[in-house]
C-alpha cells in the first residue's frame, strides 16, 4: 500500500514561499508526520525571479515615464517657439503669465491623456488575448486602465510645466 499523503494548496498572494515554509514546519511537528515536501528550492527560485521581474518592470516604467515627460516637454517647447510672436503681442497688451501658459499646459495634458489612452488600449488588447493567463478582476482591470490614463495626463502636465519654466521663465 501507498503511504497516506495530503496535497495542500495555498491561496495565491505575496510571500507564498515563506507561507509554505511556515506551514511545512508546523505540519512536520505534528505527530505521525514522517516527511513534508513543499518544493522549497522551486518556490524560492520562483519568488526570486518574480522580484527581479518586478524590479525590471519598475525600471522600464521609470524610463517610459521620463521619455513621456521629455517628449511632451519638447513638443510644448516647439509650440511655444512657433508662437513666440503671438506670446509677445499678448504680453504687450497685458496678458498675465497664467493666461499665456494655460493653453500650453492644456496641450501637454491632452497629449499625455492621448498617450495614456493609447497605453490603455494596448493593455486592453493584451488582456483580451492573454487574459486567461492573468487572474485579474474586472474592477482591477478598470483600475489599471484608469491609472494609465491619469498617469499619462499627469506626465503630460509635468512635461508642459517643465518646458514652460524653461522657455517662458
Amino acid at each position: 500500500p501507498l503511504p497516506a499523503s495530503l496535497r495542500i494548496r495555498l491561496k495565491p498572494g505575496p510571500y507564498v514561499g515563506a507561507r509554505a515554509k511556515e506551514l511545512a514546519e508546523r505540519i512536520s511537528k505534528m505527530r505521525g508526520v514522517e516527511a513534508v515536501n513543499y518544493g522549497e528550492g522551486w518556490t524560492e527560485t520562483m519568488e526570486r525571479w518574480l522580484w527581479m521581474a518586478l524590479g525590471l518592470d519598475l525600471l522600464v516604467s521609470l524610463a517610459v515615464g521620463l521619455g513621456v515627460v521629455s517628449a511632451v516637454a519638447g513638443t510644448v517647447r516647439l509650440t511655444v517657439w512657433a508662437r513666440r510672436d503671438v506670446i509677445e503681442v499678448m504680453r504687450l497688451v497685458g496678458a498675465t503669465d497664467g493666461f499665456i501658459r494655460r493653453p500650453f499646459v492644456l496641450e501637454g495634458i491632452i497629449k499625455g491623456l492621448s498617450g495614456g489612452a493609447s497605453a490603455a488600449l494596448v493593455l486592453t488588447a493584451g488582456y483580451k488575448t492573454f487574459g486567461h493567463l492573468v487572474p485579474l478582476s474586472t474592477r482591477d482591470l478598470y483600475f489599471i486602465l484608469g491609472g494609465c490614463i491619469l498617469a499619462g495626463a499627469y506626465l503630460g502636465l509635468l512635461g508642459s510645466r517643465m518646458a514652460l519654466e524653461e522657455v517662458l521663465g
